[in-house]
């Protein structure tokens, strides 16, 4: 026997309930030879008559009644199914995976999950902290942060949610003037603030200490190691910094999240990316 169309099925099951062709047609919203064409190929693919013609109606075979009561009962699971699928989808539900560089998971989203979850019992978050792209096309994140305008995973929705002003941090309690220079490693030349830097102050290579991590420089600006350009953000976070005076730093970060588009309309990542806009355009009130 040929490998049967399990669409075939639901022609068999209209005829079971109209028993007439024209009716089984109009119920499927096709036209009456459609039906008729399917159900021959049907009976072609799996070697047995599935109908009997009557003076007004169409009555099944042994065979038919069979493929029809399978019919009925696929109908149900699928309905069941898309039942369970639609509730869970119109619910903020389920695990939702997030990824965005170390310093915005550590010191922003990651201490904010609680209260958010607390909101929605039936959700989960994991959260990656990782300074590279995670492809979302690819499916190994529902929701990306990125720290500059998208350039690659064109497919992506993208959206700017915030922007992030940066400025010149130290230890509150050192003159930053006395302070070294803390720079990012070569690898870390494309930063805009690595940029600044050179065009600003002329940086070479008398920092005593190069990172290739945000998130690293802002513990060795805690130590008192020396001053550095972070978001301003992080002086809420940590009572111990503050940003130098006289010197501004006059650019911000453009924050963008990025969502796979079949997933866009689910309740989970809405509702993540809707808290996700709230928190960024927060950080953005931070000024020197």
């Amino acid at each position: 026997m040929q490998d049967m169309d399990w669409q075939d099925l639901k022609y068999v099951l209209a005829l079971q309930r109209v028993e007439g062709f024209s009716a089984a047609a109009r119920m499927l919203e096709v036209n009456e030879s459609t039906v008729a064409r399917r159900i021959a190929r049907l009976e072609k693919t799996i070697g047995a008559k599935l109908i009997e013609r009557g003076k007004a109606r169409v009555f099944l075979t042994e065979t038919g009644c069979d493929l029809a009561a399978l019919a009925e009962q696929m109908e149900t699971t699928i309905d069941q199914t898309t039942a369970r699928i639609d509730g869970r989808d119109r619910q903020v539900s389920g695990r939702v995976r997030l990824t965005a560089v170390p310093i915005l998971i550590n010191h922003v989203i990651g201490p904010a999950v609680p209260d958010y979850l607390r909101g929605h019992k039936d959700l989960s978050v994991d959260l990656i902290a990782e300074a590279s792209d995670m492809s979302l096309m690819r499916r190994e994140v529902d929701l990306a942060i990125r720290l500059v305008r998208p350039q690659q995973e064109l497919r992506a929705i993208a959206r700017k949610i915030g922007s992030i002003p940066y400025g010149i941090l130290h230890h509150r309690n050192h003159e930053a003037e006395r302070l070294p220079w803390l720079d990012y490693s070569d690898e870390m030349r494309f930063l805009p603030q690595v940029t600044w830097m050179s065009d600003v102050i002329g940086q070479d290579d008398r920092s005593p200490v190069r990172v290739n991590d945000a998130e690293t420089l802002v513990h060795l600006v805690r130590a008192g190691t020396g001053r550095a350009i972070l978001p301003v953000f992080l002086t809420r976070v940590f009572p111990e910094l503050a940003v130098q005076d006289g010197m501004v730093v006059d650019w911000q970060r453009e924050v963008w999240m990025l969502t796979h588009p079949d997933i866009k309309q689910l309740a989970r990542i809405k509702a993540t990316g809707d808290w996700l806009a709230n928190l960024m355009t927060e950080l953005g009130s931070a000024r020197p």
